[in-house]
């Protein structure tokens, strides 16, 4: 469920309709303009039995949304979920639908019934709900993540290969088979060919003159995936 608070109707009904249990809201910081709407979304929840589970989330931020929804799948692991494209910024729907595809929700859009004048000003209740088929996006692999995190802490200063080697055997990456030099560079150059295809990362120059860099796509993987595991068992 993602959204800002704000349709009331939107979130609740589609929730009832398909006996949820639980439902996790990302939203703004409330204020007091989002108070009503949310103070709304947690009656009618309590009134059927619906345990609600408040995330506050940057939700302009399409890369903090797609993080959040990366943890509650995680936490949700063995349940059913399912995600609300009709609520909240626009950066909110594009940024579920991507996750829907990454974390395995179902997703759906509420279609409002603008006929009906709402209790609260833009709560219209829905009057049917539309499935959005998605396709199954793989993650980031450890391996990449850990990539990621070497260059994230750098803070713009680029990284050596060699640097990158140290990262890999720091986190356990080299088995018993790549304990050689010659090993241990080749796995980092295959693990640094897919984060650079990813798009995440920025090589210039040759031999010991490359250096690496973290891109504005990076820091956005980084922000997206930081609840993932970085270490052996993840690798793609």
């Amino acid at each position: 469920m993602a959204g800002q608070g704000y349709e009331v109707q939107r979130i609740v009904g589609p929730a009832l309709d398909m006996r949820a249990d639980r439902l996790h809201l990302l939203t703004d910081k409330p204020n007091e303009q989002l108070q009503p709407y949310l103070d709304g979304t947690r009656a009618a929840l309590t009134a059927a039995g619906v345990e609600l589970v408040v995330h506050e989330c940057e939700v302009w931020d399409p890369n903090a949304v797609v993080g959040t929804m990366g943890e509650i799948a995680r936490a949700e692991v063995d349940n059913h979920l399912y995600v609300n494209l009709g609520t909240g910024p626009k950066t909110c729907a594009i940024a579920a639908t991507l996750a829907a595809m990454l974390w395995d929700f179902d997703a759906y859009y509420p279609r409002v019934d603008y006929t009906v004048t709402p209790a609260l000003e833009g709560d219209h209740p829905i009057k049917s709900v539309t499935f959005v088929p998605t396709f199954h996006l793989e993650p980031p692999g450890g391996d990449v993540l850990a990539v990621l995190e070497l260059l994230d802490e750098r803070g713009g200063r680029p990284a050596r290969k060699k640097d990158v080697v140290e990262r890999l055997r720091e986190r356990g990456f080299y088995g018993p088979g790549e304990r050689s030099k010659q090993a241990e560079q080749n796995l980092a150059d295959r693990i640094l060919k897919r984060a650079i295809e990813w798009g995440f990362v920025d090589s210039k120059g040759e031999g010991r003159a490359r250096r690496l860099s973290l891109n504005e796509r990076g820091r956005a993987g980084r922000r997206m995936f930081a609840h993932l595991p970085v270490g052996p068992g993840r690798e793609v």
